[in-house]
């Protein structure tokens, strides 16, 4: 079962990119980006090509403040008797398109893991697990919502409550069949700290994501309703 577990972490922590130009399209702001969704949105998560779980992602505004609530349930069985669990809760606010506090928690099985991240005008205090850390001030939290995360070379990594370090390729143009609908999307490539692949659609919507268990499987997010 640590297979699993450290590959939820890699999932969690792989939206970021150096030195990569992206296409116009990509370049939104946090309350654009929020607008392509709906108030609710839902994934279904995989391992071998069965379910395990269940990704979420709620929005809700209120003036110039943005709240973005991202929730996933995991749970793995053997023979029917549950085997390995992991609960997640991040809820990130912003105002007038700027990331402005982070909370999150993480329980896999008994292990419980508290991260936030608060910013200021230049820096970002980090919090994990009661330990504080000061940082350069960090734009996005690894959430997966916002295609413009892939712009930077740092984000707030929400479970381990520390700046994550990584490069995205982009692999161009990819038609991928979700729920039976056709979708034309734009296919990143994340090396470094984190292997990964994600894909946006033409909205620039977060709608799949693929990465290996250190087993060889593969696990992956895909959005329920394309």
């Amino acid at each position: 079962m640590l297979t699993i577990r450290q590959t939820l972490l890699s999932i969690l922590t792989c939206f970021v990119t150096a030195g990569m130009a992206l296409p116009v399209h990509a370049q939104l702001g946090a309350s654009d980006a929020a607008e392509l969704y709906k108030t609710e949105n839902t994934y279904t998560i995989t391992r071998k090509g069965k379910k395990i779980g269940t990704h979420s992602l709620t929005f809700s505004t209120s003036g110039n403040t943005l709240t973005v609530q991202a929730k996933s349930d995991i749970k793995v069985t053997a023979l029917k008797i549950p085997v390995f669990r992991f609960n997640y809760l991040s809820t990130e606010i912003w105002q007038d398109d700027q990331l402005i506090s982070v909370e999150s928690t993480a329980k896999t099985g008994k292990k419980t893991e508290r991260s936030s991240l608060l910013n200021e005008s230049s820096t970002s205090q980090i919090s994990y697990n009661g330990k504080q850390t000061t940082a350069e001030r960090i734009a996005y939290a690894t959430n997966h919502w916002n295609i413009n995360a892939v712009t930077e070379s740092t984000v707030f990594n929400t479970i381990k409550g520390a700046a994550s370090q990584i490069v995205v390729k982009e692999h161009g143009r990819k038609t991928l069949n979700i729920n039976d609908k056709t979708l034309t999307t734009t296919h990143y490539e994340y090396t470094g700290d984190i292997q990964a692949q994600t894909w946006y659609d033409d909205n620039n919507r977060w709608v799949k994501l693929l990465f290996l268990g250190s087993d060889g499987s593969e696990i992956t997010y895909t959005i329920d309703t394309p």
